[in-house]
């Protein structure tokens, strides 16, 4: 780590590390400062879940240590950091956490970082509005660039819990039976040979060494809660490569939300969901689901559900999307030569700027905005939705206000 440090201070390119990968996620040792060493264990036991869930893609770990200690602070914060050393390696995805100490407990934070061109892949929404409504991309995407993917609070039994159900699965035997010789510990940066042949136990290996650890064994309660993490990162990177190959089993393999999991990740589970079926079966097969956003729990603003605009965003395109087929079944016009009901437009508006209230930086949701404004003629807020996107695109979500009246 000292000698990567070196280089960004002479100003010359990081090495990439696992090159060949088609997947690479950069996973890091979670920031530590009360120097629990909770932050590797973590670190290696998601890296162990990830390596052993994608073990029959081209997929790679890419494992940094422990960041911001007192030699490398002239780089940067533990997040600049991160960031640094991610961008470096243009990873897929970005896994990292913290952990605070709360009194007798500690706070465990997972957040995970999805680059914009690996969003635009494998997870972004478009549909194109005919030549005649101007011909605009309305455009959404799945969660956000920067996701919460769960926070626990331990008390120190569940810390040592966690502990030992870590030490279990991520260190290898000679044999797959929990009495066998220990080999020492294994990460993400070890591979899986054989993961079939003995049920519960997975054969790895680094080079010329090999030892079996145990698939869930001994890995219990707070334990098991971190797992949870890997299983839903795990189970991203195969929905994304399915996306690509097969998109009908893309959409049976849709990343599940276990309650373990944030608010954050149960929204881009339902949009993941919400948009696949309505690519398979159309805006009536999604009814039940838009139906429940509507009636779920508003925000701090009281407008728009607790999970923010997003989800209204992709509301909005599967209806103007439903629009379009229901309007070719009438009239047999040509697609590019089609007006969609202005009423219905205006009413779609109306429900997204509302939801806007209580995410007012949503950039796919102003831009979506703008061009139905310019649509309907309303020249006012076409060009308010446009200021406000050059905002929200400068500021961050934190300080600037921005509200849109229907």
């Amino acid at each position: 780590m000292a000698k990567t440090f070196e280089l960004v201070r002479e100003g010359k390119p990081i090495p990439r590390y696992l090159d060949h990968a088609k997947y690479r996620v950069a996973l890091f040792s979670y920031e530590d400062p009360d120097e629990t060493g909770l932050g590797e264990v973590i670190a290696r036991l998601l890296g162990r879940e990830l390596v052993i869930a994608n073990s029959d893609l081209s997929f790679g770990v890419i494992r940094f240590g422990r960041l911001g200690s007192a030699d490398t602070r002239d780089v940067g914060d533990y997040f600049e950091q991160v960031e640094l050393l991610a961008n470096a390696q243009r990873a897929t995805l970005t896994v990292w956490g913290t952990i605070r100490a709360i009194g007798e407990e500690l706070a465990i934070e997972s957040y995970l970082q999805i680059p914009a061109n690996v969003a635009s892949t494998y997870l972004r929404a478009r549909f194109r509005l005919p030549d005649a409504m101007g011909r605009g991309t309305l455009i959404g995407r799945l969660g956000s660039d920067r996701m919460l993917l769960q926070r626990l609070v331990l008390s120190k039994e569940a810390v040592n819990q966690l502990l030992t159900g870590a030490e279990v699965l991520t260190h290898a035997r000679s044999q797959p039976d929990a009495d066998a010789r220990a080999l020492g510990a294994t990460d993400g940066s070890w591979s899986v040979l054989d993961k079939k042949s003995r049920p519960g136990w997975v054969l790895l290996r680094k080079g010329n060494a090999r030892g079996w650890v145990p698939m869930r064994t001994g890995c219990e309660d707070s334990c098991a809660s971190i797992l949870e993490v890997g299983a839903f990162l795990g189970s991203l990177v195969r929905y994304m490569d399915w996306k690509v190959l097969d998109f009908e089993r893309a959409a049976r393999q849709i990343p599940k939300f276990t309650p373990g999991l944030s608010s954050a990740v149960r929204e881009f589970v339902d949009q993941a969901q919400t948009l696949d079926q309505f690519a398979m079966y159309g805006d009536r097969a999604m009814s039940n689901q838009l139906d429940r956003w509507a009636a779920a729990a508003p925000g701090p603003g009281g407008v728009a559900p607790s999970f923010g605009a997003g989800s209204f965003n992709l509301d909005l395109i599967v209806k103007v999307a439903g629009l379009a087929d229901r309007s070719f079944v009438r009239t047999r016009t040509p697609y590019d030569e089609q007006r969609f009901d202005p009423r219905r437009i205006r009413e779609i508006t109306v429900r997204a700027a509302q939801a806007l209230q209580d995410d007012p930086l949503n950039v796919e949701l102003l831009g979506n905005l703008g061009l139905l404004y310019r649509y309907l003629g309303d020249r006012e807020k076409a060009q308010l939705a446009g200021k406000l996107l050059l905002e929200a695109q400068r500021s961050s979500r934190d300080n600037v206000l921005i509200r849109i009246t229907p």
